[in-house]
């Protein structure tokens, strides 16, 4: 299921009389069959699992993203961005925004001779969201995983660094 048609799916409203109907029709389910057979199937389509990501690299219709690694190397400008869009409260909507902070074209870099990624750059924040809606929802949900669990280990690094630097001034 690619994040465009999971961000759909998130915005129907259950409460609608009408809410399976829309469901069985943008999930191309046969609704001519027993309930049981449908509830299957739903569950089947809509189920995720967080593909474990390893590497530098992501394709999207063809396209190479780069994936940013360390987050202490970010921009002020992601982290103000990052901020802003959790602000706005509703994750599923903003997962493509919230990928595009960190994830990037793939770009040559004539001063490094090698490939790497794009520079951030807040103007073209909004093209590559919308490139990334094409991304499996099975890999956005690793992605963020390898998010979450990079800062969890860069705050740990930083706290064991500023409690050594404390135990450092005790002794003196």
């Amino acid at each position: 299921m690619k994040l465009k048609h999971y961000q759909y799916l998130h915005t129907l409203d259950s409460g609608s009389t009408l809410y399976e109907e829309y469901l069985c029709t943008s999930l191309n389910i046969n609704m001519n069959q027993s309930m049981e057979k449908v509830r299957d199937e739903i569950y089947k389509k809509m189920e995720i699992k967080a593909k474990e990501w390893t590497g530098k690299w992501i394709i999207v219709n063809g396209k190479i993203f780069g994936v940013e690694q360390d987050f202490l190397q970010s921009k002020y400008e992601q982290f103000v961005r990052l901020d802003q869009i959790l602000a706005e409260g509703d994750n599923v909507k903003n997962l493509h925004r919230l990928l595009a902070i960190y994830v990037r074209p793939k770009k040559w870099l004539w001063k490094k001779f090698r490939y790497g990624i794009e520079e951030y750059n807040l103007n073209k924040q909004d093209k590559i969201a919308n490139e990334l809606l094409d991304l499996d929802m099975n890999e956005a949900n690793g992605l963020i995983l390898f998010f979450y669990l990079n800062v969890k280990k860069c705050s740990r690094n930083i706290n064991i660094y500023y409690l050594n630097q404390r135990k450092k001034k005790i002794n003196l």
